[in-house]
């Protein structure tokens, strides 16, 4: 079996666009550049790499199936510059009120995965910037790594494993 390092996108690898607002096209996604890094060190601890995404706006008509592969594809080449291999890039198109099983906090996008790629959900960690992704990620017992920008003073439910206010500190977690 293989380990995994899941990453949400909008909020960890590009910055999300406005509330109430979604990135549909590759002029609007904008990355995070400390992601790099952290991709390139999973990686070259054995790490595959799978994005897991809510794109709610496909739902709502705001963009297009057709757009969400475009932004896809435009990022698997900005990452390949750097010698980073997506292994998988799994998403929901639902709107929350469709109750469909992929949508996080449901784990049918990680299932798929495991399935796909033969994931050791035990041996792998979820990186993620919101409580669905955590919950998730806790669901299936995959080690989850909560990405909060600003220092958080709260108790957070559900507790992430871990909690990181700069993407470089992954690096120091993931060996």
């Amino acid at each position: 079996m293989h380990k995994a390092v899941f990453l949400d996108r909008d909020g960890v690898i590009n910055q999300k666009a406005n509330e109430h607002d979604y990135i549909k096209t590759w002029n609007e996604f904008k990355l995070i550049p400390e992601i790099v890094d952290v991709m390139k060190h999973v990686q070259s601890k054995g790490y595959k790499i799978i994005i897991v995404t809510n794109q709610r706006g496909i739902a709502r008509g705001i963009m297009t199936i057709n757009d969400l592969n475009k932004i896809h594809e435009n990022l698997r080449q900005l990452l390949h510059i750097h010698n980073i291999y997506i292994t998988g890039i799994f998403y929901c198109s639902h709107d929350i009120h469709e109750n469909c099983g992929c949508r996080k906090p449901k784990v049918g996008m990680f299932l798929k995965a495991k399935k796909l790629y033969n994931i050791n959900f035990e041996q792998s960690f979820l990186i993620g910037d919101s409580l669905t992704d955590i919950m998730a990620a806790n669901t299936l017992k995959i080690k989850s790594i909560l990405y909060a920008k600003n220092a958080i003073n709260k108790k957070i439910e559900p507790m992430p494993r871990y909690i990181v206010t700069d993407l470089n500190e992954i690096n120091k977690i993931i060996n």
